[in-house]
């Protein structure tokens, strides 16, 4: 009664910023939008992406706002809005890298996605990569290449994109 329950999986800069309920970026923006027009108070409940189409499901509340690809598999648990933000997939290597400049130099490599995204999935199925790593949030993926721990990751191109402005250490070698 009043409050509209949405699932975010934080951070995920620049779609969610912060922590909850101190929530910021470009999905709480939405929903603070939707939230006016419709009356009702945006309450945001952090969870793992890995598990947020199966809560929104489940009604542990009642809609997800997490930077989500439409997906068939995703389709098949949720009703999805019509889309309103489009982004591409990127590759991510340490500034000084000049080994893998595009997903066809992953034959042998440890990539790193995060978990139950649409990176993960492509990093699976469309490169060669010796091992893909799942991280449970999209910076641990981002942060796995600044210390070394995958040669390169795949994720949002705004993720890498803001991660690159922000703290520097990584560039995008390719957008996918």
């Amino acid at each position: 009664e009043g409050t509209l329950t949405v699932g975010i999986d934080t951070p995920f800069p620049p779609f969610e910023i912060g922590r909850v309920p101190d929530v910021t970026g470009y999905d709480p923006d939405v929903m603070n939008a939707i939230g006016e027009k419709i009356g009702l108070t945006p309450e945001y409940i952090d969870t793992s992406f890995d598990t947020i189409f199966r809560d929104v499901g489940q009604g542990r509340f009642d809609i997800a706002a997490a930077a989500s690809t439409i997906t068939p598999g995703r389709e098949r648990t949720v009703d999805f809005s019509d889309p309103y933000y489009e982004a591409q997939q990127a590759l991510v290597v340490t500034e000084d890298n000049e080994e893998i400049t595009s997903v066809e130099d992953l034959g042998g490599a440890v990539v790193g996605a995060q978990d139950a995204t649409t990176g993960e999935t492509y990093a699976n199925d469309e490169t060669d990569a010796s091992e893909v790593r799942g991280f449970p949030e999209g910076p641990d993926a981002i942060a796995a290449v600044r210390t070394g721990q995958v040669d390169a990751s795949i994720i949002d191109l705004p993720v890498a994109v803001d991660a690159e402005e922000k703290q520097g250490g990584i560039m995008t070698v390719e957008e996918i």
